[in-house]
């Protein structure tokens, strides 16, 4: 029983230097979805907005 909850708090504590990431990195994903977004949706329907305007 001590063994376990002593392998148990080494292996958190290797963990947990992995869970501590720079806050600009969480936006990365959502940096990433926007720009697909963009070049998916936004720009191909400015696109035609223009051509129908003409």
């Amino acid at each position: 029983m001590i063994f376990s909850n002593a392998f148990a708090q080494e292996a958190a504590e290797a963990a947990a230097p992995a869970a501590q990431q720079s806050p600009l990195m969480s936006f990365v994903p959502f940096i990433l979805i926007f720009l697909v977004f963009y070049f998916l949706l936004i720009k191909p329907q400015k696109k035609t907005s223009g051509r129908a305007n003409l």
